[in-house]
């Protein structure tokens, strides 16, 4: 089955609201600081993924597996205000959490979010315009 790993958008950093479990192994409350948006649907800051409730949707409703969504806190930086006038989308924590070859979705090489051709399909309905998909 054909796989395909994503690096979205960089769109900000791991915020001062950000709580880490024993040892810093897993984050346990997500707050993403967001310094810029170019528009995907998809961004990223390691090691965490970020979709907008609109993709949350079209996953769930496309019935896809490997992918939980959590909620977060969303905050912006000074730079951000500076750089944008607008408003942000909705955002949820997009969590692969699923095994390679039999679910849609899966952590993949660096914890890199590896997707299904049949997630990319769906994510492909949705900006993506500064997302490297790379075949694996």
């Amino acid at each position: 089955m054909p796989s395909y790993e994503l690096e979205p958008e960089v769109a900000g950093n791991l915020g001062p609201g950000t709580e880490w479990g024993p040892g810093r192994g897993e984050i346990t409350r997500l707050d993403y600081e967001f310094d810029d948006w170019l528009g995907d649907d998809l961004v990223t800051s390691t090691p965490v993924t970020l979709a907008t409730t609109r993709v949350r949707d079209a996953v769930l409703a496309a019935g896809l597996t490997g992918v939980e969504f959590a909620p977060l806190i969303v905050s912006r930086s000074l730079m951000f205000d500076e750089l944008n006038g607008g408003d942000l989308p909705e955002w949820v924590w997009l969590q692969p959490v699923g095994r390679p070859g039999s679910d849609d979705a899966w952590a993949g090489n660096r914890g890199s979010l590896t997707v299904s051709e049949r997630m990319l399909a769906v994510l492909r309905q949705f900006a993506l315009e500064h997302c490297i998909v790379t075949p694996v």
